[in-house]
């Protein structure tokens, strides 16, 4: 569930809402500014939002009921901490070698591959 859930995000978080926020919100020609501001508005807007979703939608999935939604919620509430915490450890870096390094062109493509890898983790967490 994690990868097409979480590459379906990022592919319109990085083609679209991003460089929304980034062109209304970050006014500098300074390379070093916009490329923080994109990883500040990545990881303290995105990745929250993205990992309140994950949990209840996951569950849904595993229990193939509509109604697992309040024991997803339970399950954020459970995991959330040590989720956030691991995405900090990971996400951050990686942003800012992407906004960096890669052309827009591929932003979603570098994206994308941290991402399988993060689901690896993602998924250890979840099924702990």
């Amino acid at each position: 569930m994690g990868f097409g859930y979480i590459g379906s995000c990022l592919h319109v978080w990085y083609s679209r809402l991003l460089p929304a926020l980034s062109n209304t919100f970050i006014k500098s020609n300074s390379k070093s500014i916009q490329v923080f501001g994109r990883m500040l508005f990545d990881q303290l807007l995105f990745a929250p939002i993205l990992l309140t979703g994950f949990f209840p939608i996951n569950q849904i999935i595993i229990d193939r009921d509509i109604k697992a939604f309040g024991k997803g919620v339970e399950v954020w509430k459970e995991k959330i901490q040590e989720t956030l915490t691991a995405n900090y450890k990971i996400w951050p870096i990686a942003s800012t070698v992407n906004f960096w390094f890669m052309p827009i062109k591929y932003q979603v493509l570098f994206a994308n591959i941290v991402g399988l890898f993060w689901n690896m983790i993602l998924s250890f967490i979840a099924s702990k």
